[in-house]
């Protein structure tokens, strides 16, 4: 089963992991939606690879784990027409993007423990 939204650029990132750790996942489900995929994995389904950003309630019936090797890395970009004439609105949305890209804390930084919701 698949969703009618065409594959992103996480599903690239995540293929390429995928391949660069030596395999091909079999997908069974293609969502695009992170709380969607947290009640798949909980259903039984499968796993799902989330990014850290996503991780702000996690599903008290799954468990997450850092990806050990071939870390997928996303970078996210901010698009105006013209800096120079930035109507304020736009102006404060990019200096709070901007601190919340500083102040992101990284659930699976060195020396963090991994996020894990207790099993039933």
């Amino acid at each position: 089963m698949q969703t009618a939204s065409a594959p992103g650029p996480c599903h690239d990132v995540i293929l390429g992991a995928c391949e660069r750790a030596g395999f091909r996942p079999r997908v069974a489900v293609d969502a695009d939606d992170y709380p969607t995929s947290q009640g798949l994995v909980a259903a039984g389904v499968g796993v799902a690879l989330v990014p850290g950003l996503a991780l702000g309630a996690v599903h008290p019936a799954v468990v997450v784990r850092p990806i050990r090797e071939h870390r997928p890395v996303r970078h996210i970009h901010a698009i105006v027409r013209d800096a120079g004439s930035l109507h304020p609105t736009v102006r404060t949305f990019l200096d709070a993007l901007l601190d919340a890209a500083r102040t992101h804390r990284d659930p699976f930084a060195a020396g963090v423990p991994p996020l894990t919701a207790a099993r039933p």
